[in-house]
């Protein structure tokens, strides 16, 4: 596992969008930490709790949408699943330009994922933006990742998380987005 990491890191390493955050290095001791861009703007997440839906111009969402939109084609382009777009992934700089953060241990991330399947409750954390089919397959696809575009696009529209009223345990969430039932607002 060790190895894939680097492996994957010199991958990161290489990449450059103005719509992903820059990465600049890893620390050779473990526990490993990753240095990366600054962004001060904090997460997209943060973002839509702390402004109101109406203060929150149409044009400064189109934006941050662009952003998302581009840096995802970037990834893509580049052969890179993101496999776990969601807000809390999506970094703002000072002038709210988005940037994708949380990418590129794409397999990494598969694997753990896989391992998460086996105990339902941790999974909790992305379940809200995962794609149907991954309750199947369990494999993060270019197709799942625009699903996941989509969800953090119902939330830069609407500022709440999906199905956030809901009291639904994880099974029945699971359940409730393979079924393809929707939020409305």
């Amino acid at each position: 596992a060790e190895a894939k990491l680097f492996d994957e890191v010199k991958i990161m390493a290489q990449l450059r969008s103005p719509y992903v955050v820059n990465f600049y290095g890893v620390t050779k001791e473990q526990p490993y930490r990753i240095v990366m861009e600054y962004m001060e703007g904090g997460s997209l997440r943060d973002f839509l709790k702390v402004q109101s839906q109406e203060s929150t111009s149409w044009d400064m969402r189109f934006q941050i949408s662009h952003d998302i939109t581009q840096g995802l084609t970037y990834l893509h382009q580049q052969s890179i699943v993101h496999a776990d777009l969601k807000s809390l992934n999506i970094l703002l700089n000072e002038k709210r330009h988005a940037k994708l953060a949380d990418f590129g241990l794409a397999s990494v991330k598969t694997e753990n994922v896989e391992q998460l399947y086996q105990d339902a409750s941790q999974v909790k954390g992305s379940l809200l933006w995962m794609a149907p089919e991954l309750f199947n397959q369990g494999r993060h696809t270019f197709v799942s990742d625009v699903y996941s575009m989509g969800v953090v696009l119902w939330e830069i529209a609407t500022h709440r998380f999906p199905f956030q009223d809901k009291k639904w345990g994880v099974a029945e969430m699971a359940l409730q987005i393979t079924q393809g039932t929707r939020e409305k607002f």
